[in-house]
């Protein structure tokens, strides 16, 4: 279950910075110097579905790496880095194996909803832009 009070601190921070770049891409992409409503929605159409594009893809990211779909990549980057350390391996570090290793990576908690609901509503509202920019 989600916790409310880190939730709603993450959904807000996250908020402000997809607002920032939502900004960005506007006056990027002409938003506020715009001569018709066409080209005001095309712009407008462009950075939310680059924001939320943005925001889902790193969450749904975060999400695969929680399950451990990357943990092979971070358990052998680590097995060879530790192979140039100058210390001599410990016997607990040889006998650290995989299953080891993701039980321990299971204990952490990784969110991910705080950017993946953003990333559905700025795609839901690019939507919206591009059905107003292809009727005017």
């Amino acid at each position: 279950m989600i916790k409310a009070k880190p939730f709603i601190k993450n959904l807000i921070i996250a908020l402000l910075v997809a607002g920032a770049l939502i900004l960005v891409l506007c006056w990027v992409r002409g938003a506020f110097t715009a001569d018709t409503e066409k080209e005001l929605f095309k712009a407008l159409c462009d950075a939310f579905f680059i924001t939320g594009a943005l925001f889902l893809g790193a969450g749904l990211l975060i999400f695969l790496s929680k399950e451990g779909t990357f943990a092979i990549f971070s358990y052998g980057a680590r097995k060879f880095a530790r192979r140039f350390n100058k210390e001599p391996l410990k016997e607990d570090d040889k006998l650290y194996s995989y299953y080891n290793y993701q039980v321990a990576a299971k204990g952490q908690k990784k969110r991910y909803f705080h950017l993946v609901l953003p990333g559905i509503i700025f795609i839901i509202a690019a939507i919206i832009f591009l059905q107003l920019f292809s009727n005017g």
